[in-house]
């Protein structure tokens, strides 16, 4: 089976990476460099990453029950070794049901709605097997399989929702601070591998605390009913203890050997059955609200700003900007008549499809929303001041910042920071002064150790374009050599 396997896992490897397309929405003429520290910066105030890297420091005990099975055959004895090879085969494939069903389940439901329902029948599920773990029987692994069946159709669901989520987050991200740093995720989710040290000696505590010890493992292993035991494989303890031992591994020892004592073993399967760590799990997304809506809506403004960055910068990109004209044509006419909003009880009535197209008219009501607030936000209080500093730093060119210099530019600095913040007008402005003088702080370091005035010019942009229009015949060929 394993060639066989092999060879068709691969061929869907191929299937998925010819039918993906970047869809990162970005100025062609934006270079990124963002330094270490600032990415970081950046992220730690994405509210999203924090409330889904919470979700699994905290629900850390949601694996705890994964020996179970394994327990129930090593050391209580339920099943054959044939009967456990049919047990485990069974369980592994309950995930591919949830993958499956995970696409239709989002489109339907939402990202949000899918994680918190499947999350909570994984805390039912954990709960109904407390009762087949009372005793040790034939039934048992059973019974408990079919509860860890269930609960692992629902933990799939996570397969498919965890990176459309971490790509929603990164789309979030760019639209908050400007920049794509997907990179900076990864760096800043080391932090959790200071959390994942402290967390992860909690179950070997618990362990310890319900007898995987070495020296209740050899009181267990020199007692005579224990040894006396029958296995599910036709072996009595004793005599597969004597077996391993001839085999050359002391197992009289082994601390995992109390566990050949029901009365040890029994209790830690109920621990280990906990719904601790999926309520736990659980509870951060209630407090995510970034929507697929949203999220449409996210993008649309990436679309506005990058072509209107491009714009600016004089890199030519007619039809991302004749499309982004129309989008905001088209917004602008939408919300001045938009489309009737029905109540839940109207939605429910109607039709399948029905359905479907009122979700996404008010899709594009929404996004058509978020569309003219980015474009008429230069109209909010406080902007007409930070247009006039722009206007005076695009004005001054690239002479204005070899004329810059650091004294100044820190009084600047700690000028912006006295500036009043009680009215929204008095923060916007304090806000993008200070971000402002810390752009011109590093604009001056970086101006003294790699250009000067002589060396730093402007791009000659049709040079620019030549290598735009050579990366564009390139996407196009890669396409047609995917098809």
């Amino acid at each position: 089976l394993y060639p066989i396997l092999g060879v068709g896992g691969i061929l869907l490897c191929i299937v998925v990476y010819k039918n993906t397309e970047e869809r990162i929405v970005q100025a062609r003429s934006h270079v990124i460099r963002v330094k270490f520290l600032s990415a970081l910066k950046a992220v730690a105030k994405n509210k999203y990453f924090w409330i889904i890297s919470l979700a699994g420091w905290i629900g850390f005990l949601e694996s705890s029950y994964f020996n179970i099975l394994a327990w129930l055959y090593n050391y209580g004895g339920v099943c054959s070794g044939n009967v456990y090879g049919i047990v485990t085969l069974i369980y592994g494939n309950a995930s591919l049901w949830g993958m499956l069903l995970a696409p239709f389940a989002i489109r339907r439901y939402g990202k949000k709605q899918v994680l918190i329902v499947t999350n909570i029948f994984n805390i039912m599920f954990i709960l109904l097997m407390l009762p087949f773990v009372r005793q040790l029987g034939a039934a048992t692994i059973w019974l408990v399989m079919g509860c860890l069946y269930l609960n692992a159709f629902m933990g799939s669901f996570a397969h498919i929702l965890n990176p459309a989520i971490q790509a929603d987050i990164r789309d979030y991200q760019q639209y908050v601070t400007g920049e794509r740093i997907d990179g900076m995720f990864a760096a800043v989710g080391t932090i959790g591998t200071v959390i994942t040290l402290a967390t992860s000696a909690v179950l070997p505590m618990l362990y310890r605390k319900g007898g995987i010890t070495e020296a209740s493992a050899a009181k267990v292993t020199s007692d005579p009913n224990v040894l006396g035991r029958l296995l599910g494989d036709g072996q009595t303890v004793g005599e597969l203890l004597a077996q391993q031992l001839a085999g050359g591994q002391d197992n009289y020892t082994n601390s995992y050997s109390a566990l050949y004592d029901p009365n040890i073993l029994l209790p830690l399967l109920r621990i280990l059955v906990s719904a601790l760590g999926a309520a736990l799990n659980v509870i951060p997304y209630f407090f995510y609200d970034f929507s697929e809506r949203k999220q449409k809506c996210v993008v649309a403004v990436l679309r506005v700003r990058a072509a209107f960055e491009d714009a600016a910068s004089g890199v030519e990109n007619s039809e991302a900007f004749e499309e982004t004209m129309k989008l905001i044509s088209d917004s602008r006419e939408l919300i001045k008549s938009p489309p009737k909003t029905l109540n839940r009880a109207e939605q429910r009535a109607l039709g399948r499809k029905e359905r479907y197209a009122y979700r996404d008219e008010q899709d594009r009501l929404e996004v058509a929303k978020f569309v003219v607030d980015e474009i008429e936000k230069f109209n909010a209080p406080g902007m007409d001041e930070v247009l006039e500093i722009s206007r005076g730093i695009v004005g001054a060119g690239l002479d204005g910042l070899h004329e810059l210099d650091r004294d100044s530019v820190i009084a600047e600095l700690n000028a912006a920071r006295a500036l009043p913040k009680e009215t929204e007008a008095q923060k916007t402005v304090r806000s993008f002064r200070i971000e402002t003088a810390k752009k011109k702080l590093t604009a001056v370091r970086e101006l003294k150790k790699y250009a000067s005035a002589a060396d730093f010019v402007e791009p000659d942009k049709a040079e620019l374009e030549k290598i735009f229009e050579k990366q564009d015949e390139c996407d196009v060929r890669n396409v047609e050599l995917l098809r």
